[in-house]
């Protein structure tokens, strides 16, 4: 009888997760995106929007899941949260440029980047690419039509810098105190 290692086992059980949510992303992105294109047109019904609004919501949700679900395979087998190897910051920042440019202008935002043609850094490039897509999502919904947001990635000594700004109205004081909490956005 094999037996398989525990190793191995907790390796399989991290990309068996990293594999379910990285299938689950880019549809749930692709008709986010659709969506948010549509509940833009002013020709919609009350009712139509309304339908489309409980329906984005709900896959807000199942894209959260599918992030969680990463994380959670990845500390379950063993390997914690960080799973440091090389990445291109720059190209990781077009991305998620590209992943967000059309909800942005479905919005009527402007999405720009500003980066170095290359920037190989060590990272945990999963973990990296959530904060950022959360970062991103963020802005998307606390700026306004004619908004602007901005992605940069630049070299600063021997590490990187990733931002993401924006032109929207800013974080309410009375919520700074508040900011990292979970669920807690302006």
């Amino acid at each position: 009888k094999h037996r398989v290692p525990a190793s191995e086992r907790r390796k399989n059980l991290k990309n068996y997760g990293d594999d379910i949510a990285h299938q689950f992303r880019t549809p749930l992105t692709r008709v986010l995106t659709l969506i948010d294109s549509r509940l833009c047109l002013e020709s919609s019904s009350e009712e139509t929007r309304e339908i489309l609004e409980g329906i984005r919501n709900e896959l807000l949700v199942l894209s959260k899941l599918s992030k969680d679900m990463m994380l959670l395979a990845r500390w379950r087998s063993g390997e914690g949260i960080l799973s440091k190897s090389t990445a291109d910051l720059a190209i990781l920042t077009a991305t998620l440029a590209e992943t967000y440019r059309p909800e942005a202008i479905a919005r009527g935002m402007v999405l720009d980047v500003d980066l170095p043609p290359s920037l190989p850094m060590a990272c945990d490039e999963i973990l990296l690419f959530q904060a950022l897509s959360n970062l991103i999502e963020n802005s998307l919904q606390a700026c306004r039509p004619g908004d602007r947001i901005v992605l940069t990635c630049r070299p600063v000594g021997s590490g990187a810098e990733l931002e993401v700004t924006d032109t929207g109205p800013g974080v309410p004081p009375e919520l700074l105190p508040m900011l990292l909490q979970k669920s807690i956005t302006s």
